[in-house]
């Protein structure tokens, strides 16, 4: 991810001093494409996350089975770090999705916050660039939606991070002695 970042970051930085120098634009102060290619290198730092999350968010995904009630109760009972009331079978699920959820909810969570970044650094460029007019303000009042949403969910998210790896660590040994045997 941060290969991706300053990868991106460091090509379109690149290409921004080109661009420049060959229209002359040197005399002009505080050009606000500055900020670009941070922009875009957090919006691919977000897609790198994403490519990497996919195997960890189908084999997740595949302990549940497709079965919706299976999956309410396996989701209650690693929230509360309660498995009293699962099957043996249920208990070995729940543990895996915990150990495969430890490190898919991070990910998840690194690739909101990356997107996040280059959506506020795109609309503040969006905001240095407009003119006076009636959308001028419109920039400022995603970000702060952006900032908000953020302030509210993230505190949720880790949350559901640590509850998933206290169970984890909790019930690795029935995840490392394998599925029940009928």
């Amino acid at each position: 991810m941060a290969t991706t970042f300053l990868v991106t970051a460091g090509v379109t930085a690149v290409v921004f001093l080109v661009i420049t120098a060959q229209s002359n634009g040197w005399d002009r102060p505080r050009r606000p494409e500055f900020f670009l290619p941070f922009a875009l290198g957090f919006i691919a730092a977000s897609v790198a996350c994403s490519v990497l999350e996919m195997p960890l968010a189908r084999a997740t995904a595949s302990v549940f089975r497709r079965n919706w009630q299976l999956r309410q109760r396996i989701l209650s009972s690693v929230k509360t770090g309660d498995a009293g009331s699962l099957t043996p079978e249920e208990s070995w699920l729940a543990a895996r999705y915990a150990v495969l959820a430890s490190a898919y909810l991070p990910l998840q969570a690194a690739q909101i916050a990356f997107l996040y970044a280059g959506l506020i650094i795109t609309q503040f460029w969006i905001y240095l660039r407009s003119t006076d007019g009636v959308f001028s303000q419109l920039p400022l009042w995603v970000i702060a939606f952006l900032v908000l949403v953020a302030l509210v969910t993230g505190p949720v998210q880790a949350r559901l991070i640590r509850r998933t790896r206290r169970y984890a660590a909790a019930h690795v040994d029935v995840v490392l002695d394998g599925p029940p045997v009928d």
